[in-house]
């Protein structure tokens, strides 16, 4: 299948994949043709008008991360889904972007981190000792952090680990 690469319809289907209508606060700047997207709710740019930044953590989305998210842009560094209720998968297209955060902790998600993710380096601090691996995107079942997932970024924190589920 091919995936528009417009980013206009990238967050349109963003927006309806993940319930928009419901989302906390200011959704509706998404789908609002007159709101510049630099100036939509959650979302950061850089000086050059390239999206750098999708915060919307806590924001009441629900639905699925819709496979044309990872078709956004190079430009993107940080994506921070987390504490909503999304569930499925987390699609493969998401290791085409240059994340140097991906939070998707605190959802509902199942099935396997993709591997192409899990070999990416620089996700959450992900290969900075040497070893690129899925628990830097999210850990595994029956694991579990504080954030969802281990850092590198902060390996002297207790919370950057992730550390088996208490029986």
């Amino acid at each position: 299948q091919c995936y528009n690469i417009d980013s206009k319809i990238i967050l349109k289907s963003f927006y309806d994949a993940t319930n928009g209508a419901n989302w906390k606060e200011d959704g509706d700047t998404w789908i609002d043709d007159d709101v510049p997207i630099c100036e939509k709710h959650g979302i950061i740019c850089n000086t050059s008008g390239d999206i750098i930044q999708i915060a919307l953590s806590d924001a009441n989305l629900s639905g699925t991360i819709p496979e044309e998210i990872g078709y956004l842009s190079h430009h993107l560094k940080v994506l921070d889904l987390s504490h909503n209720a999304l569930h499925g998968h987390i699609p493969f297209s998401i290791s085409f972007l240059s994340l140097d955060v991906l939070d998707v902790s605190n959802n509902q998600l199942t099935g396997y981190v993709p591997p192409a993710l899990c070999q990416k380096r620089g996700i959450n601090g992900n290969g900075n000792n040497g070893d690129s691996n899925c628990n830097a995107i999210a850990c595994a079942a029956g694991t579990y952090s504080r954030t969802g997932y281990a850092s590198s970024l902060h390996p002297d924190r207790h919370d950057a680990v992730c550390r088996p589920c208490a029986s």
